[in-house]
């Protein structure tokens, strides 16, 4: 049974205590464990020194998702396969300033393994679940370039309506909005609802 949880409600955010499942998808916030994780799999993949990540960096970066689940009440999440239990890539909510309410940025990211399986879609579904149903986000909004072909079908299947062409720090890209009541009148299928 879903469990509606406000964690901007929390007077200390516990990243641990975040858990969502899909059906074929565990998400979940990055832990401090998860920074040794990350240091030892690239040492496994035999990386050289200059490209192993910096424990330092990872560690900084961890603290600012945190920050950003205890501010705003979404955040970064790690993407698991539920049947390997594999690392296969990340979603992430991020405030972006509007006049009238509150917007999150989404973005993800699927490891090469894990890719034209529908993890993307599964993933930013449960994602877009949290924001708008939960944390109360008015507008989501996402960032591809045009020749992302893949990450354009991910966002016109949740929804999201083309607004303009530009560039975004440089690179050209086309942003999709997407605002709370189109997606809370969307029919949602079997696959892309969440458990928290």
């Amino acid at each position: 049974m879903p469990i509606p949880v406000d964690c901007r409600r929390l007077d200390a955010f516990d990243p641990s205590f975040l858990v969502m499942t899909t059906p074929r998808l565990v998400l979940r916030p990055m832990l401090a464990p998860d920074v040794d994780g990350f240091v030892e799999l690239a040492k496994e993949e035999g990386r050289t020194a200059e490209a192993l990540p910096n424990r330092a960096d990872l560690e900084a970066m961890r603290q600012t998702f945190t920050e950003e689940w205890q501010q705003h009440g979404f955040g970064y999440l790690m993407m698991f396969e539920r049947e390997s239990r594999y690392l296969a890539g990340n979603v992430r909510l991020k405030p972006f300033p509007l006049p009238n309410g509150r917007g999150a940025e989404i973005t993800y990211s699927v490891d090469g393994p894990f890719r034209n399986k529908g993890y993307a879609t599964e993933a930013a579904a449960a994602s877009l679940l949290l924001a708008f149903d939960i944390a109360g986000v008015d507008h989501a909004l996402a960032c591809i370039e045009p020749e992302n072909t893949a990450s354009h079908k991910v966002v016109a299947k949740l929804g999201f309506v083309s607004i303009a062409e530009g560039r975004v720090h440089g690179i050209k890209m086309r942003r999709y909005l997407l605002n709370r009541p189109a997606w809370q009148g969307k029919p949602r299928s079997e696959e892309h609802t969440s458990e928290l």
